[in-house]
Parts: C-alpha cells; structure tokens; sequence
C-alpha cells in the first residue's frame, strides 16, 4: 500500500498489511467494535509512530532544501564580497591614473590619498555619533529601570 507523507518527491513507504494499524479507514466498522481497547490503544500508538515518522521524514526534506538555498546565497555572497574589494582596489588606481595627465602622478596619489582619508573620516564621524546616540539612549533607559 503505498501512503503519501504530504511531501514532494512521495516515496513508496510499505507496510505489513497483516498488522491492523495500517488497516484502511473504509474497512472500519463491526471489526472496531469486536476490538479490545488494547488493541485500539496500540493502533492508536502505531498510528502516532507512523505520523511521527513522515512528520520527521517531512522536516528532514524540508532542511536539506533550505539548506541547499542558504549555501548558494552563501557562496554567491562570498563571491560578490571578492568583487566589491576588486571595486575598491581598482577604483582608487583609476582615479589615479585618471588625474596623472592633469597633475603628475605624485599629486594624483595625495589627491587621491587624501580624498580617501576625508571619505574615511566623515564615515568615522557618523559612526561615533550613533555609538554615542545609542550609548546615551541606553544609559537613560537604564538609569530609569528601563522606563521611556
């Protein structure tokens, strides 16, 4: 009897039809009555096993699939990573060699240098005022017992 997990790709999942819980739910009726609770309970748990099983085989798909994803996002990351420092070695040389004609090499180099230590340093500014931002909404947070 092949039963479906809810999940694609289905596997052909066999069972014993000789044990009574996998007995179809149309054959139910004066057998269930004849029954003893015994028997019914241990239906009842293989049933549950069953379901804990595909539920298990379900999730185990599920994470391999998400997995697979993540590891491509990851490597396409890494990649995008290595192009961007490419960018920033490449566009310094060519801003250089942009300026070389106009003013010589050497003041292309401290223009350059220097336009890059401004970048540098107005990116420092903003970073330490947030920190501070930050620091001094904390601080209030925690002097008041965490009221606003």
């Amino acid at each position: 009897m092949k039963q479906e997990t809810g999940w694609s790709p289905e596997e052909d999942i066999e069972h014993s039809d000789a044990s009574p819980a996998h007995a179809p739910m149309e054959d139910a009726g004066e057998d269930d009555a004849n029954r003893s609770t015994v028997e019914v309970i241990q239906t009842l748990f293989e049933n549950g096993k069953d379901y804990a099983r595909f539920e298990m085989e379900r999730q185990k798909l599920r994470m391999e699939i998400m997995a697979s994803g993540f590891r491509f996002a990851a490597i396409f990351g890494i990649v995008a990573l290595f192009l961007l420092f490419g960018l920033l070695v490449a566009l310094p040389i060519g801003a250089i060699w942009i300026l070389s004609p106009y003013v010589g090499p050497l003041v292309a180099t401290l223009i350059v240098l220097l336009v890059g230590i401004a970048v540098i340093a107005l990116l420092a500014a903003m970073i330490r005022s947030k920190l501070r931002k930050t620091i001094r909404i904390a601080m209030q947070k925690e002097a008041t017992n965490g009221q606003p």
